[in-house]
């Protein structure tokens, strides 16, 4: 079943008002994809000892560990706080 030319153009106007809602909403919209900065932290060592900062995935693909797993996680800049705690937020 085909859809016409004004069928389309609503579907764009609904996905393109969409992500204006979001962009209202999320923080960090604009650094999505690969403009995230990445924190690479040694599996086994605490107090912050080790940590390495990357802004792009070519960098992350291209590091070499020293006798190191590490764990990758996305830099969360402005991170939702309820009673002191971190809460993963879901749009």
């Amino acid at each position: 079943m085909a859809i016409s030319e004004f069928e389309k153009e609503q579907y764009i106007h609904k996905a393109v008002e969409l992500l204006k809602k979001i962009e209202k909403k999320d923080k960090q919209y604009y650094i999505n994809g690969e403009k995230n900065i990445w924190i690479l932290k040694p599996a086994r060592l605490s107090r912050g000892r080790g940590i390495k900062c990357i802004s792009s995935l070519s960098e992350i693909t291209n590091f070499k560990s020293n006798n190191y797993q590490y764990v990758i996680q996305k830099y969360i800049e402005n991170p939702l706080i309820i009673y002191d705690r971190k809460v993963i937020k879901n749009l």
